[in-house]
């Protein structure tokens, strides 16, 4: 096994996958939830958003409508196959947004304390 500074976001991905499968569905349904409640609610994150950051607001919209894609036509392979959810979600710039979205689902919404130290030592 690799050092955990050796892990690429889709070895993260697989590793969470394998270790706590029971966790997914739950993470892909929260994930889908914020894509929606980003794009209705548009103008209250954009006013939010950071001029200090490197991506734009614009780009991280639209990181968040191809993710929402990917699980809408993906969903099943995903709870079923780590490589799936792993290569799909967490693979290109697809990865700067649901890594996002996987720490905030351990931080809001989790409530397995083992996965949400999981994911703060690969994560954060």
């Amino acid at each position: 096994m690799k050092s955990i500074d050796e892990l690429t976001n889709t070895d993260k991905a697989k590793l969470i996958h394998q270790l706590f499968p029971e966790e997914i569905a739950p993470l892909l349904e929260y994930t889908s939830s914020f894509c929606v409640r980003l794009s209705e609610n548009r103008a209250v994150y954009e006013s939010q958003w950071s001029s200090k950051s490197i991506i734009t607001f614009s780009f991280w919209l639209h990181l968040a409508g191809e993710t929402e894609k990917l699980i809408k036509r993906l969903k099943y392979d995903m709870i079923k196959s780590r490589h799936v959810f792993a290569e799909q979600l967490c693979f290109n710039h697809n990865a700067i947004f649901f890594n996002e979205c996987l720490v905030r689902y351990a931080n809001e919404k989790s409530t397995n304390d083992k996965f949400k130290k999981a994911v703060d030592l690969l994560y954060t």
